[in-house]
């Protein structure tokens, strides 16, 4: 085991956190009312209004649909105010289009708001929208993909919304044809924060749908005060603990990295790797971000290009932070909002992809486990699983199975897809269905007899395997941390980790309900969960395993898990690969 020099938040009593986001929701929920309405309510529709009544589109697709459609909005006015939506070198005739058709969307013409039914707004905003997909250079639009890709709205993207409701949506942002001036400096404003907060502000939010008198209705109701929030752990984290968490975890960092390459402090500063394995909109990633690259600036040689903080801070944001998070909006606001931060047309959405990602940071791989093999554990059966299928199982798969020795010298090192593929069958063992089974399934399941001769590369899993575990991972969002981020774990894994993980605790008076498959996994492989089993211990541990050696800890955690007896476990397996700096 490796000793980290580490100063984790976890052995310091955490000041409480609110659940109340300190910004308003931006008026997202009205503009998404008016918007999912007028789109039910368009004639044109009808493919629309057929899907969510069969269920090809969930309620919840829909809503997460004109989420993404707000966001775009919101993303494309921030920038149109800041000036950072054309690159530089773009053609000033292609601006001057841009700008003239812009500009109209802005006029207070009748057409836009007297409901006769036009679409002229629509159809030229579905044009911005392509063009920032794939890049329009007649328009000086960059391809920042990402949000704008054509797969993500699709639905909408193929759908047809009337002037009036589109501009009735946009003035619940806060976009007045009357004061458009005012609307763009309220834009030019926002904040990465205001985009994060925003979306918390709407983790509650229960999407309705219903017919009264042969019309769909939609609504966007929220359910009972936090009640989202305590099921996901997610909390606001104040400013000010964020600011101490970084002088205690960031700056150690900083200082020993210039110490040791004082020739050129400013590029080794570059080579750091940051991560928040909860990361959801941003906020540490944000913070150290900014941190990092004044350090970076203020180290750099007169006339280096990255004396300049924002050249900077665009070298931090898509080289050095990284973060992850299970929910995929969450993901999106997060690149959102590092780019806004950035405010840099050159730099593609679709770029922060490597760094910021979506997936469960717990389910997952790691190189030790799979060397031990898939372990008998996966196989016992749940309450409501075929115990007699289950038990075979698991005698089949203690049967194949062989010395980890045996296990590390026969297999060659597979291509990264391969790699993936056997990790995800690691893990799909945990979640696979143990109920009798098809004839043509039978045999699929991905025991030692199947893993083993795959692993050592003798063999390869069954196309009924391959799939199974295919439609296993994308579900559940197997994580396997030294394949997503191959180059940080070749230099031996991240400088930093921190945040703010998901208070979750799944024993008690305060316990969240946990799907019996997913407790078997954290049971099996987490030896911090035991005890007082809760979703910010293991992350504790987690941010250990995933820190190199020398690297900091930095996490907000409750006090009691430096005190109560029942996080002894948590604090032994820390312990296990973390000490404490002396200063």
């Amino acid at each position: 085991m490796r000793v980290a020099s580490a100063r984790p938040e976890s052995a310091t009593p955490a000041p409480a956190v609110s659940d109340a986001a300190p910004q308003a929701s931006l008026g997202i929920e009205l503009a998404l009312q008016i918007s999912g309405q007028g789109f039910l309510d368009h004639p044109a529709n009808t493919a629309l209004r057929a899907a969510l009544l069969d269920g090809s589109l969930s309620v919840e697709g829909f809503l997460g649909e004109l989420l993404g459609l707000v966001y775009r909005c919101l993303l494309l006015f921030s920038a149109e105010a800041r000036g950072c939506l054309h690159p530089e070198d773009s053609a000033p005739e292609a601006r001057l289009r841009y700008g003239r058709c812009a500009s109209r969307r802005w006029k207070p013409d009748a057409a836009h708001v007297s409901g006769a039914g036009g679409a002229a707004l629509w159809s030229e905003l579905q044009t911005v929208f392509r063009g920032l997909s794939r890049g329009e250079p007649q328009l000086a639009l960059p391809a920042l993909g990402g949000i704008f890709d054509a797969t993500r709205c699709p639905w909408l993207d193929a759908a047809q919304l009337d002037d009036l409701a589109l501009s009735r949506a946009w003035l619940a942002l806060g976009g007045s044809p009357a004061e458009a001036y005012a609307a763009q400096a309220r834009w030019r404003e926002l904040t990465p924060e205001q985009l994060g907060s925003a979306y918390e502000a709407l983790l509650g939010l229960r999407p309705a749908l219903r017919v009264a008198a042969g019309q769909l209705l939609w609504q966007a109701r929220d359910e009972q005060p936090g009640g989202m929030r305590r099921r996901t752990g997610s909390y606001y984290t104040p400013e000010h603990l964020v600011q101490a968490l970084l002088d205690a975890a960031l700056e150690p960092v900083v200082r020993d990295r210039i110490a040791a390459h004082p020739a050129e402090p400013a590029r080794a500063l570059l080579q750091l790797s940051i991560v928040d394995p909860a990361c959801g909109a941003g906020y540490f990633l944000l913070a150290a971000a900014r941190r990092l690259a004044r350090h970076v600036a203020r180290c750099a040689a007169p006339g280096d290009p990255l004396a300049d903080y924002r050249t900077a801070l665009r070298r931090v944001l898509e080289g050095c932070a990284c973060g992850v998070d299970l929910n995929p909006m969450a993901v999106e606001i997060c690149r959102l909002a590092l780019w806004l931060e950035a405010a840099d047309a050159s730099l593609p959405l679709r770029a922060l992809d490597e760094h910021i990602r979506l997936g469960h940071s717990l389910l997952g791989a790691t190189p030790e486990l799979l060397e031990r093999g898939v372990p008998d554990a996966a196989w016992k059966a749940l309450p409501d699983e075929d115990r007699q299928l289950a038990r075979a199982l698991e005698l089949r798969n203690r049967r194949a199975a062989a010395p980890a020795a045996q296990l590390e010298s026969q297999h060659a090192a597979p291509s990264a897809a391969r790699q993936k593929l056997l990790a995800d069958a690691w893990c799909a063992a945990f979640f696979w269905p143990k109920q009798a089974q098809a004839d043509a399934d039978a045999g699929a399941e991905p025991t030692n007899e199947l893993w083993l001769p795959a692993w050592q590369g003798r063999s390869e899993l069954p196309p009924a395997t391959q799939q199974t575990v295919a439609e296993l991972a994308a579900r559940h969002r197997f994580f396997h941390w030294q394949l997503e981020f191959p180059g940080v774990f070749a230099r031996g894994g991240f400088d930093l980790v921190l945040g703010n993980p998901p208070w979750i605790a799944h024993a008690g008076r305060a316990a969240q309900r946990l799907p019996a498959e997913v407790k078997r996994f954290y049971e099996c492989n987490y030896a911090c969960f035991a005890d007082y089993p809760t979703t910010h211990g293991m992350f504790v541990y987690l941010a250990a395993r995933v820190a190199r050696e020398g690297g900091y800890l930095g996490l907000v955690v409750p006090s009691s898990l430096s005190e109560l007896g029942g996080y002894a476990a948590t604090r032994i397996a820390h312990d296990q690969l973390c000490d404490f700096p002396a200063n």
